[in-house]
């Protein structure tokens, strides 16, 4: 007997399967597919984006479904997923969910995931929690904030020089990624900013990633 195409997605040994067979539910995705796609999650990426793409089109119907999945899951990668799913229905259910995982979960990948999730929701709270993300230990989770304060058109506070003061902090370790953020919120005006404190920094490593910086800014429009 044939299985079908929701036992292809899940149970089919073969990954080629799955996949297909996950591309083909999500075309037109029902109801009755949300606990055959909340399974699928956890499977290869190759399988899960598509089930991500089947519950974001059945929409506002699966978001319960979805926080319940996000609440009692144990693992990183199917709470990430659920965390973005949520962010491209744009429920206003998940809102406090999202403030929450934003502000203090323990995992920071799903912890950025949120941060990026809350990027399609305007209310106020979303930008009085990235202002107060500003703080955080986490470089990463800073930067995220920062970047998410400046697609907001923040201007309260200057982006560029508190993410750049702890760039040049001598224990820094995520200057990776916090030199993409700092390209993405600096404009012409940083560039002399960056000139000055390229000249007195002693790091050859760090003036060599400031240049780059200053360049990357300085071709910006």
């Amino acid at each position: 007997m044939a299985l079908s195409l929701e036992d292809q997605m899940l149970y089919a040994e073969d990954l080629e399967v799955r996949r297909n067979a996950a591309i083909t539910l999500s075309k037109n995705p029902t109801v009755e597919m949300i606990p055959s796609f909340l399974q699928a999650l956890s499977d290869s990426e190759d399988v899960s984006i598509f089930a991500m793409y089947g519950l974001v089109k059945i929409g506002s119907v699966a978001v319960p479904h979805v926080l319940e999945m996000l609440q009692n899951s144990p693992h990183t990668v199917t709470r990430a997923s659920c965390v973005e799913i949520l962010g491209e229905i744009k429920d206003p259910r998940a809102l406090p969910v999202l403030l929450r995982i934003a502000e203090r979960d323990p995992n920071p990948w799903v912890q950025s995931a949120a941060i990026q999730a809350l990027g399609g929701y305007k209310e106020p709270e979303v930008a009085d929690l990235l202002v107060r993300l500003l703080d955080h230990p986490d470089s990463w989770i800073m930067t995220l904030a920062a970047v998410h304060l400046f697609k907001r058109h923040y201007t309260e506070k200057n982006l560029f020089q508190i993410m750049m003061e702890r760039f040049i902090r001598p224990e820094e370790t995520k200057r990776g990624v916090m030199a993409w953020g700092l390209i993405e919120v600096g404009s012409q005006r940083d560039v002399p900013v960056l000139k000055q404190v390229v000249q007195g920094v002693q790091d050859p490593l760090v003036q060599k990633m400031l240049q780059e910086i200053q360049k990357q800014i300085a071709w910006k429009k």
